[in-house]
């Protein structure tokens, strides 16, 4: 009898929890994790602003913790299927944990900096929500999926349409002086980085719910996904315009192999024209500074020499010193800003300024390896290529119907546009987590789905 189909009660007549019931603690927990940190907020305290995205991850990573532990009790096993993805991250989370230890500041590398509480138990809280939704493999082979993807999307409405109304010069809310300088959109997160990076995932998953056949929620699908690519566009972050373009890139693999390349060319122009157009209404209507702030952010994509890639490159090379002479372990989790003047350099200094403190690489790759040392970039690099390796083929396995299919296509092609952006640019509490349960749900995907390739492959 397999895990999905046993017995509610344990041996005893102790009671025990119903797969029903917990499938939809999984689904509501998920829900959850998609939603809620991005919501949080905390307007005039962003020196905090970790603080409110942290505690909000962390008491959904702990609730989903327990829901899986009393759920195993109940059932006499782990409802979570062990798998080389499984150990890859099991061995990372012990990695962060030596780096941890081994680290100057222990306390600062376990609960991470004041500003940004990135952190060894970030990484446990990112760890749980991968597993959250790996646990749920079976119920993502019965369009799970789409449920995650869904609920992304119309939780990013309400952001978005907040950074929207950002850029019109009317938001409710009163921030630093500082925030928003250029015009660029921060909504929700506190920084146009971060509010790409979400935006982005967002636009990619709607496209890919618009491309499902049969539905009348279609369109809405497609409205949302313009709506994003316009707010991507208003945040002036380089980017996540470039990862939104390898999402789109990305999306034709499955669309190839589903001979449904036309339908996806079809909705990337519309979603791409009605957005750019957007963004240029909003910048005729706007202040002068968010036409500058555009026009100098596409200049710079093809100007290596432009200040903002000069620092970007200075930030790198600092980054590469750290690695050099801490290849181990690193310098423990979110500790860069603790070693940052032992390793300033005035490249950098007249980049970014004197009085400019890096607290993180602008790249996931290098960040893993100042933080964890080059056996957790390796690890954190196998983790996600495999995740995304194997979910291209499960994406684009021709037994998919559509309804499977075009959901899990666009939670991929938001995954891999996530990590493309992440390479050149810093990831956020709260966004970072969004990607966990992405790469979570594409890895139980892969799990719930190989055994029906193989069946398919061999009848007999």
């Amino acid at each position: 009898m397999s895990k999905s189909n046993a017995i509610t009660s344990a041996p005893g007549g102790s009671c025990g929890v119903a797969p029903d019931r917990m499938s939809t603690v999984r689904t509501a927990l998920l829900i959850a994790a998609v939603s809620l940190p991005i919501w949080a907020m905390r307007p005039l305290d962003f020196v905090k602003f970790g603080d409110i995205k942290y505690q909000v991850v962390m008491v959904i990573a702990l609730t989903a913790g327990l829901a899986i532990f009393v759920e195993g009790m109940s059932l006499g096993g782990f409802r979570v299927r062990s798998s080389p993805l499984l150990w890859c991250l099991g061995l990372l989370v012990v990695d962060g944990l030596i780096a941890s230890l081994v680290s100057g500041d222990s306390a600062i590398a376990v609960t991470g900096n004041s500003v940004r509480r990135d952190g060894y138990l970030m990484l446990l809280g990112n760890s749980m929500l991968f597993v959250l939704a790996y646990s749920a493999s079976e119920d993502i082979a019965r369009g799970e999926g789409r449920t995650v993807a869904a609920a992304l999307v119309v939780a990013a409405l309400p952001v978005m349409v907040y950074a929207l109304a950002q850029s019109l010069g009317a938001d409710p809310f009163t921030w630093e002086p500082f925030r928003g300088e250029g015009g660029r959109v921060f909504s929700t997160l506190g920084n146009p980085i971060f509010l790409g990076a979400y935006s982005m995932m967002a636009t990619l998953v709607a496209l890919g719910l618009w491309m499902e056949q049969g539905r009348r929620s279609r369109h809405w699908w497609l409205a949302t996904a313009a709506l994003g690519v316009a707010v991507t566009g208003l945040t002036a972050s380089r980017a996540a315009w470039l990862g939104l373009a390898l999402g789109f890139l990305a999306l034709w693999w499955p669309a190839l192999r589903a001979k449904a390349l036309g339908r996806l060319i079809l909705g990337a122009a519309i979603s791409a024209v009605v957005g750019v157009a957007l963004v240029g209404l909003v910048a005729w209507v706007g202040t002068p500074v968010q036409q500058t702030t555009l026009a100098q952010s596409v200049q710079t994509l093809a100007d290596p020499q432009a200040d903002r890639n000069a620092g970007r490159v200075a930030i790198w090379g600092i980054a590469i010193a750290m690695i050099r002479d801490n290849p181990l372990f690193g310098v423990g989790p979110d500790m860069m800003a603790e070693h940052f003047e032992e390793y300033r350099t005035a490249d950098y200094d007249a980049a970014e300024g004197a009085d400019h403190v890096a607290d993180k690489p602008h790249s996931v790759l290098l960040e893993w390896a100042v933080e964890t040392g080059l056996p957790g970039a390796v690890l954190f690099s196998g983790l996600v290529l495999g995740v995304l390796y194997l979910g291209a083929g499960v994406v684009s396995a021709p037994f998919m119907s559509s309804g499977e299919r075009w959901p899990l296509a666009g939670v991929w092609a938001a995954a891999v546009a996530y990590m493309g952006q992440s390479l050149i640019t810093v990831t956020a509490i709260g966004v970072d987590g969004v990607w966990w349960v992405l790469l979570g749900t594409l890895a139980g995907a892969v799990v719930a789905v190989v055994p029906k390739a193989v069946a398919v492959s061999h009848p007999g």
